[in-house]
């Protein structure tokens, strides 16, 4: 009775908050959100499931653009050049790409910039062959690609988890990068089309949106502490068993939404207001329920958990960075 109290206590408030920022006069005019790829991609399938939920609950039209480019740099260079009003927001897989174009020296911007109201998805990587593949564990892989006469060829996005441990799992086992043909994508559905076309021996991507083809390939690992309902497959360390070696788990892919921490300091009413209206969206069930249907996330975990969250992944990266060289 007390937990549903206080839920209902929670519900009350951030609605009592919106209904009285609503007042103030935020927002007047249509919020734009930016989003870091492509239309159909899995980021941009979950802005635009939220989009027409979040617009009811701000009473405001909601429009979404989208910037591919650069692993997502180019759509945060966009963001910054808006007024950072509080009518602009940032809808992105944040992590690796945000964290991979600031360590490369490549971005105008750091970590700190940004605050992150809430990631809300969270991924994990697998390695998969080909459903005719000889190959049937990731022990026989990496003696594969030990004892090919020619390089095995990989799909991976460049510069993604998925590479990061692949080349982290290199490292441990002593076996070069030379040994493969790396093929980078920027986009996971070619990736993936890759492996089931067999232009590529195997390939290392997230788990999530590899759905869709799985009658044509054999996962051979997922890359999480703990198994996988959807994946008939061990854990990375579990196939490594035997070996006596084991290697740390990097997270995958983290998505969400996010603000500068200029306009946070600047609107802290309005900042308020959008966090609120977020999280509401996310309690819906009809939310909850179209997004699971595409088997995206829809987890609360707010500002600060979301932030130390993205800085961890950044000193992460920053840690491993080595492995990625001049790689390309």
């Amino acid at each position: 009775m007390m937990k549903l109290s206080a839920r209902f206590f929670v519900m009350i408030v951030s609605l009592l908050l919106i209904t009285q920022l609503s007042a103030n006069d935020f927002p007047t005019k249509p919020i734009e959100l930016i989003v870091g790829f492509g239309k159909g991609g899995s980021t941009d399938r979950m802005t635009r499931i939220m989009q027409p939920f979040l617009a009811q609950i701000m009473d405001q039209n909601i429009n979404v653009t989208n910037i591919r480019g650069e692993g997502t740099q180019l759509s945060v260079e966009y963001f910054l050049k808006q007024p950072q009003n509080g009518y602009a927001m940032l809808s992105s897989t944040f992590a690796p790409y945000m964290p991979n174009s600031i360590i490369n020296g490549k971005a105008n911007y750091a970590i700190e910039d940004f605050d992150f109201i809430n990631l809300q998805w969270f991924d994990y990587d697998l390695i998969a062959v080909h459903k005719t593949s000889k190959i049937d564990t990731l022990l026989t892989l990496l003696d594969a690609i030990q004892n090919s006469k020619k390089p095995l060829k990989v799909a991976v996005i460049y510069r993604s988890a998925g590479h990061l441990n692949l080349n982290l799992l290199l490292e441990k086992f002593h076996i070069k990068k030379q040994k493969l043909d790396y093929v980078f994508f920027e986009s996971g559905q070619k990736a993936r089309d890759s492996l089931v076309k067999k232009k590529v021996d195997f390939l290392i991507i997230s788990a999530q949106g590899s759905e869709v083809i799985r009658k044509d390939i054999r996962p051979l690992v997922v890359i999480k502490e703990t198994r996988a309902k959807k994946w008939d497959a061990p854990t990375l360390n579990e196939a490594i068993a035997s070996t006596g070696i084991s290697l740390p788990i990097l997270r995958g892919s983290m998505r969400g939404f996010a603000v500068s921490k200029i306009f946070k300091e600047r609107y802290p009413e309005r900042y308020a207001y959008l966090v609120a209206a977020l999280k509401k969206t996310l309690a819906q069930k009809r939310v909850q329920r179209a997004l699971k249907i595409e088997n995206i996330g829809y987890s609360w975990l707010g500002p600060e958990h979301s932030n130390a969250l993205m800085r961890e992944a950044f000193e992460t990266f920053k840690s491993y960075n080595y492995l990625f060289d001049t790689q390309k």
